[in-house]
């Protein structure tokens, strides 16, 4: 049977606790070896195993331990106060580890204790302070490549009271180890942090909030490594939601990630609802040098408030919503690039991935630039964002994003908002990929989605169906301000392009009517510099076509001016009656392409069509001689296919022995 040692510490000068070499110090219990008497007077000697209870029902004091022992169970009864000091070795490798009564007790230890042990800590009643001194070498009784839980009770406390004493931070890199803090309801973890700045912070191993009351006050100016780093995971578990916010008057407050592995934020929908279940009112920070990552995992939402970010590190979103929202939505008018909630956007290789189940919901506008003019246009983002594998965006409001991927995931849009200038823009590279075509639908109020002035948008759709089927098929209206297609530094004189520029494979679908929305419609120039842009709707009175060799141009849409490059062409299906219509002039340049594809596997001899007709002029025509024909990849022998221009400027294409001109 293990023996239980009582230790009362006492401020009387009649000491009721006699142990064989244990001295009066000033008020403090000194321990000088592991030889005691028990209560009764006599001798015994500590085995390692002995239960330990530490006792203040008679007075305040302070313990200072100096010896490695490792107790079976370690017990604190503390109705008043009682300090336990040390500065060598402990013996807190304790089968288990309790804090009963309503008393304070605090803990402060250097960093050579031996505090590497897994022992859980459980705190039942009043409070457990962690303390020590303002530096590197303090820290609670953990260290690193291990993982010890503190599990605070109802009516219980944990309160960390000065920097680096709980876990150490060590620039944010932790080597597998540390402190578990488990709130339970009704209890409280408490940061209390004294007016002084240095490089430290404390940090968790895992955060669980159970319930209980998460305190983070400031007591004075805070340093650049924030309140709290949580080293690898920090979950909303129970039924209470959360808010982590900033100390008003206090600088430098946010909560930190790991550096050198991935932090998740685990948030369970505890509300029941689409209400917040942990609201962060306050800036997540961690630098993107290494592989820094936030992983939001849970089925719950994060609503992040916090403008003006020190957040840089990838995000990734598998789960559950991430919510972006301001408290002033008038803050939104004037988003700037660097100063997003979602902190620094103009990071190169910086990723924001949303995936499988997760979704990014956007509830201001411009939360990530304001809209602008000129080659730069105020937008410099260059972080991207990545909607993957069934993840998806949802506008609440107009947004401008820098590089902008669709992976299989979606871009959704409100039917309840009014979009006014524009549903979304995409100053970059718009990349369209996965194994199913991406289908973008206008929803809402006046819901187009508006090209950059001065700046061409690139559309990089990849041939995802692997046929002639569309790979991204959108009916937002494709649109511009009402300006000359080019715009002309006036230092330069040089002149930049705006618009949009068709690249890859794929073949990009527009069915909306670009050409009257509002007072501005589609004016510039859209390049189809590889695979094929189809316009099925209207792209605007003022636009321009320009094909580059091996790209194609299809549809029985309406476009404005057309430019075949040498080698460009047209994409039609075989005896498709319906016609492109050009409004203005066609050119072709040397050797065009007609490629046609035959899905229902037609006689090549009964293949016939119109392809467009030219409401302007006609250069080139003669080029068509030496014209290229292809079905379904199958180059046509010279001389059995041929294409022709009638007398009213309709070209039409066809087997020689058939060739028949549509006038429609």
């Amino acid at each position: 049977m293990r023996k239980l040692l009582i230790i009362v510490a006492s401020v009387m000068a009649c000491a009721v606790i006699h142990a064989k070499d244990l001295t009066w110090s000033g008020g403090n219990w000194n321990f000088t070896d592991a030889s005691w008497k028990d209560g009764s007077g006599n001798t015994s000697t500590f085995a390692n195993g002995d239960n330990v209870l530490f006792d203040d029902t008679l007075a305040s004091g302070t313990v200072n331990l100096t010896e490695t022992v490792a107790p079976g169970s370690l017990v604190f009864n503390v109705a008043n106060a009682l300090n336990v000091a040390s500065s060598g070795n402990n013996f807190f490798g304790a089968s288990s580890i309790v804090k009963n009564g309503a008393g304070t007790l605090t803990w402060a230890f250097s960093a050579n204790s031996n505090n590497g042990f897994t022992t859980p800590v459980v705190i039942n009643g009043g409070v457990l302070i962690c303390d020590g001194p303002n530096n590197f070498g303090a820290f609670a009784p953990v260290l690193n490549n291990a993982l010890r839980d503190y599990i605070i009770n109802n009516g219980a406390e944990l309160r960390v009271a000065a920097r680096n004493c709980f876990g150490k931070c060590d620039w944010y890199v932790l080597a597998g180890g540390g402190n578990c803090v488990r709130l339970k309801k009704g209890g409280k973890f408490s940061l209390y942090l004294p007016d002084k700045s240095s490089n430290v912070a404390n940090s968790v191993w895992d955060l669980y909030l159970e319930g209980g009351t998460l305190d983070l006050q400031a007591k004075g100016a805070n340093d650049t490594l924030g309140l709290l780093l949580v080293k690898n995971k920090l979950s909303v578990l129970g039924d209470t939601a959360y808010v982590i916010a900033n100390v008003a008057g206090y600088d430098y407050q946010h909560i930190a990630i790991n550096k050198s592995t991935p932090t998740y934020f685990d948030i369970s929908d505890v509300t029941g609802d689409d209400n917040p279940d942990l609201t962060l009112d306050i800036s997540l920070t961690q630098d993107i040098s290494g592989t820094p990552q936030l992983v939001k995992q849970g089925a719950g939402t994060m609503l992040m408030l916090k403008r003006n970010s020190l957040f840089k590190s990838n995000m990734v979103i598998k789960e559950g919503t991430v919510c972006l929202d301001y408290h002033d939505p008038a803050v939104a008018e004037f988003g700037s690039c660097n100063t997003t909630v979602l902190g620094d956007l103009t990071r190169s290789g910086r990723t924001i991935t949303i995936q499988d189940t997760g979704r990014l919901e956007i509830k201001q506008r411009n939360m990530f630039t304001a809209y602008g003019d000129g080659v730069n246009a105020g937008n410099t983002i260059v972080s991207e964002f990545v909607v993957a594998n069934g993840g998806a965006i949802v506008l609440r409001a107009p947004s401008n994003f820098g590089p902008l991927t669709l992976n299989g995931g979606s871009l959704q849009l409100d039917e309840t908002v009014d979009y006014q200038w524009g549903a979304f823009s995409v100053r970059g590279a718009m990349k369209i990929r996965g194994s199913a075509p991406t289908v973008l639908q206008a929803k809402g109020r006046q819901c187009r989605q508006i090209l950059y002035r001065e700046y061409a948008t690139v559309f990089d759709v990849a041939d995802v169906t692997g046929d002639a089927a569309g790979d991204f098929i959108t009916d937002l209206p494709l649109v511009l301000p009402n300006y000359a297609p080019y715009y002309t530094d006036s230092t330069t004189g040089e002149k930049y392009p705006y618009g949009f520029v068709k690249t890859g494979a794929g073949t990009m679908v527009t069915t909306a009517d670009s050409s009257n929305v509002g007072s501005i419609w589609m004016n510039g120039e859209a390049r189809v510099a590889e695979g094929t842009l189809q316009v099925d709707g209207n792209l605007g009175k003022s636009s321009a076509v320009v094909v580059s060799t091996g790209a194609y141009l299809a549809g029985t849409g309406t476009v404005n001016n057309v430019q075949i490059a040498a080698g460009g062409g047209f994409r039609k299906t075989a005896n498709q009656k319906e016609t492109m219509k050009l409004l203005g002039n066609l050119t072709i340049g040397e050797n065009p392409v007609f490629y046609i594809d035959n899905p229902s596997g037609l006689d090549s001899k009964k293949i016939r069509m119109p392809v467009l007709s030219v409401g302007g002029t006609l250069t080139g025509a003669e080029n068509l001689a030496n014209a290229k024909f292809y079905i379904d990849g199958v180059e046509q022998k010279d001389g059995t296919w041929a294409a022709k221009i009638d007398g009213n400027g309709r070209l039409s294409v066809g087997a020689v022995t058939g060739l028949i001109v549509f006038v429609l």
